[in-house]
């Protein structure tokens, strides 16, 4: 019975151990998607908040996510793929992502509002031990068109963005970004990743949320290359 019980706990403790094989976080399904608007937005300007709401405020445009499925996952970039001249890239595009000028695959969040939130849940592949990747912002900050000023090089957008990655509601990062009179076409790296994951957690949460900087109108994301392993 002892032995029985040894074998058990050994089997257990090398399973816990083994060396998980690379998951690229493009191969996997989001197993819970939420967006809306946070308290701070309600406070400052009066917009709605709360979960599944999207309020633009003045300046109008689509009460909700332009996404498919409220998702965004380039898996891949397409060969040979380019825009006609004079068309600028757009974030509500479903299957392309910019950022400079060149094209990224991954998994993208937006905030198309001041006091916008947007996050997705992962199971985290058995055995995986670490989340690698880089984060970057996309080339978008007219929402598509929308905001036509800015859209149009008239004006320049703000961003302030708060991105937090948590695994079983344990904050593992999270940054505090700032860039200011951005123009259209400039996405940036933000971070590069490589975050060693707490023992046995079961999911991550990835997690984007535009603040109350003025001009803080569209910001969408990419997390490229995330890989457990």
């Amino acid at each position: 019975m002892q032995i029985a019980r040894f074998i058990t706990l050994l089997a257990v403790g090398l399973a816990i151990h083994a060396q998980a094989a690379p998951v690229n976080l493009v191969d996997l399904t989001p197993t819970k998607i939420e967006f809306g608007m946070t308290e701070a937005g309600n406070t400052t300007w009066g917009l709605a908040k709360g979960p599944g709401v999207i309020d633009l405020g003045s300046w109008g445009g689509p009460q909700q996510m332009p996404w498919p499925d409220a998702r965004k996952i380039v898996k891949g970039i397409k060969p040979n793929f380019k825009f006609e001249e004079g068309k600028q890239y757009s974030s509500f595009l479903p299957d392309v992502v910019a950022v400079a000028g060149d094209f990224k695959s991954g998994v993208c969040l937006l905030a198309m509002s001041n006091c916008m939130y947007y996050w997705l849940d992962y199971t985290i592949p058995l055995g995986s031990k670490k989340f690698s990747a880089k984060i970057y912002t996309t080339d978008d900050v007219s929402g598509g068109g929308r905001l036509s000023h800015i859209a149009s090089g008239q004006a320049t957008a703000n961003r302030g963005l708060i991105i937090r990655i948590t695994a079983d509601k344990e904050t593992i990062y999270e940054k505090h970004y700032d860039q200011m009179d951005v123009p259209m076409g400039v996405g940036v790296l933000i971070d590069t990743l490589d975050i060693t994951l707490p023992i046995r957690v079961k999911t991550i949460r990835f997690y984007l949320e535009s603040n109350t900087a003025p001009s803080n109108l569209h910001n969408e994301i990419v997390i490229s290359g995330g890989k457990f392993e």
